[in-house]
């Protein structure tokens, strides 16, 4: 992964830890974060193992991310 990029999941974690527990992949805090605005109906993501499906339909149980976490990805992204 380039420097840059790294840099940018080093923060976006650091920043998580707080408000998302622990037990949830990158994958499914993403997942997440899409389907937490009203505009956005389905996520389609991709899958190559019956694993990757379950980490996905897991990632719908833990509902829309807090507005808290909204607001610190959209500060991220201003700064970064």
């Amino acid at each position: 992964m380039p420097v840059s990029i790294q840099k940018l999941v080093e923060v976006i974690q650091e920043a998580c830890n707080p408000s998302i527990p622990n037990n949830q992949t990158n994958a499914q805090v993403a997942l997440r974060f899409c389907l937490s605005y009203p505009q956005v109906t389905a996520v389609i993501p991709g899958m190559l193992t019956p694993e990757h499906v379950e980490e996905n339909v897991r990632s719908s149980e833990f509902g829309k991310l807090p507005l808290k976490s909204l607001q610190m990805f959209s500060k991220i992204y201003q700064e970064h």
